[in-house]
């Protein structure tokens, strides 16, 4: 009976010792799993010959619907969650749409030591008529922690067995944008063409209305000529009239005083001059009024001439203006023209270099991948740690990469006139505060954050690149 009470007293000292054990890793564990910060990284969409609008990227967390965005540019950063598996799908009407896994699971003493930010590239291709595009029903990527690289990377068993299915859709693609290509350049060759012909239409046209002002303003000049030479005529004709009168009436005059004369000389005296002075009177009549006819000819010819005069500075004026205006639309349709060519070009040569970055990318990623599996036949621990070493001077790289690439564009984009300038924001999340601060020196934008975790670390970014205390605060002083 003693024995059996000692054995029921062990027993219970056991499963008291096994609860509190048990209370403390789930109390632990929670604590551990409270304390974790999220997977930080970030995805590059491209869509090939488009924009973003439209575009759409839905993002489930074990088959459960968890986020719906809508792009507004090509760069969308993500923090995800440890222990879970995120699918992302990438889509655009009028698009082929793409889909890629992302297993977040990794080992827990791993998490303490953080990543590296994961970037992955995507791009949509058009949805061309007779091209079967079931293979993208299945996601064209699998992205999982890697034991052997320490590190996430792709799945290239995975990869290897869909290769060959993406290759002959994208040969296709190929072929359908070519053929697109040709059409494009035949439509605008037919448009040029067609711009020529309209050019041609529009000059002959300007050169008849040309011709027919200059002969309207021809005709307008012989009119008023003649109508000057019209009234000089006249003017001649009445002023022979009024002269000729005035001297028949003189001589009548003279004529009919000497008949007088006969009979008396003191009548035909005072007749003669009587008459003289009417004649004279009448010659004087006659002559003011041939005056202000002349005067009101040479008045009438004058407005006329004058009249004539405005048409043709007005009808000139007028076909200044037409030009200058044809020159100006001329000049803006080279312009836009040009500008047009320019897009075009610097939009095909950026698909281009895409296109080369995304080859040597997977390129990289298979011989990673050889050079990995062979390193785990050899060697144990040793090769592991020169695979982690390897991988996060490679994440540095492409760190690097990435933020040389932004500050390229960002000097692109950028007027160098404007002021320096330093702007600090704050931002608190669960377990860490972030102190982002942005630079503008020179007319270049740069970013930087200093991360203070609960735990007591705190690092230091320039854009996604990770830097030291000294550079951080050398740098974000103005």
């Amino acid at each position: 009976m003693i024995r059996k009470v000692k054995n029921n007293a062990k027993f219970f000292a056991r499963i008291a010792r096994v609860l509190a054990f048990v209370s403390f890793a789930l109390v632990f564990s929670g604590f551990s799993a409270y304390s974790q910060e999220p997977l930080y990284g970030f995805v590059k969409l491209n869509i090939d010959r488009g924009n973003m609008e439209g575009a759409q990227i839905i993002i489930t967390e074990n088959g459960k619907a968890w986020k719906n965005v809508s792009p507004s540019k090509a760069r969308y950063e993500y923090d995800l969650d440890y222990g879970n598996e995120y699918l992302f799908t990438f889509t655009k009407p009028g698009y082929i749409t793409k889909k890629i896994i992302f297993n977040t699971k990794v080992p827990e003493d791993r998490i303490v030591e953080g990543f590296v930010p994961f970037q992955f590239k995507v791009t949509l291709f058009k949805q061309y008529d007779g091209i079967n595009t079931v293979v993208f029903n299945q996601p064209v990527g699998i992205i999982g922690f890697n034991l052997e690289v320490d590190d996430f990377d792709y799945d290239t068993d995975y990869t290897k067995s869909i290769q060959a299915a993406l290759r002959e859709v994208e040969e296709q693609i190929e072929e359908k944008r070519k053929e697109e290509d040709k059409a494009e350049a035949e439509a605008k060759k037919a448009a040029a063409e067609e711009a020529k012909a309209e050019e041609a239409r529009k000059k002959k046209a300007e050169e008849e209305a040309k011709k027919k002002a200059e002969a309207e303003a021809a005709a307008q000049e012989a009119a008023r000529k003649k109508a000057e030479e019209e009234a000089r005529r006249k003017m001649e004709a009445e002023e022979k009239a009024a002269n000729a009168a005035a001297k028949a009436a003189a001589t009548e005059a003279k004529k009919k005083a000497a008949e007088e004369a006969e009979a008396s000389d003191e009548e035909a005296r005072k007749a003669a001059e009587d008459e003289k002075k009417r004649a004279n009177a009448k010659a004087a009549e006659e002559e003011a009024a041939r005056k202000k006819t002349a005067g009101e000819a040479r008045a009438k010819a004058a407005s006329e001439k004058a009249a004539a005069k405005n048409v043709k500075a007005a009808d000139a004026a007028k076909a200044k203006e037409a030009a200058a205006a044809k020159r100006a639309a001329d000049a803006q349709a080279k312009r836009v023209a040009a500008e047009a060519a320019r897009n075009a070009a610097a939009a095909e040569k950026a698909a281009v270099a895409a296109e080369q970055d995304k080859r040597n990318a997977e390129a990289k990623a298979k011989k990673a991948a050889l050079d990995n599996s062979t390193t785990s036949i050899k060697g144990g621990a040793s090769v592991r740690h020169a695979a982690r070493l390897k991988a996060a001077a490679d994440a540095k790289k492409r760190a690097a990469a990435r933020a040389k690439l932004v500050t390229e564009q960002r000097t692109r984009l950028v007027d160098k006139g404007l002021p320096n300038e330093r702007k600090v924001e704050f931002a608190e999340r669960i377990n860490r505060k972030i102190t982002k601060i942005i630079i503008r020196r020179e007319g270049l934008i740069t970013t930087y954050r200093k991360v203070e975790h609960a735990w007591g670390g705190i690092y230091y970014f320039r854009e996604m690149e990770n830097i030291t205390k000294i550079v951080f605060d050398l740098e974000t002083t103005l």
